[in-house]
């Protein structure tokens, strides 16, 4: 593990995803979020799901390419 060292975070830890079908190490690191972070992002995911459901299939699938 490694330490982010943002500004605008301050230290957090880092670390590197794993394929469970491999066991390979994955090459991004993803870094640690607080409670606080969890929360805005779930509250946001949450409002953008109606509207992005809405949208027909073809429209979705642009967010996937």
């Amino acid at each position: 593990m490694s330490a982010h060292r943002d500004p605008r975070f301050g230290p957090r830890a880092a670390f590197r995803g794993r394929n469970p079908a491999t066991g390979e190490t994955l090459e991004d690191e993803y870094f640690e979020a607080t409670p606080a972070e969890i929360d805005a992002a779930a509250r946001s995911a949450e409002r953008a799901f109606e509207p992005y459901a809405a949208l027909p299939p073809e429209k979705r699938a642009e967010f996937l390419r």
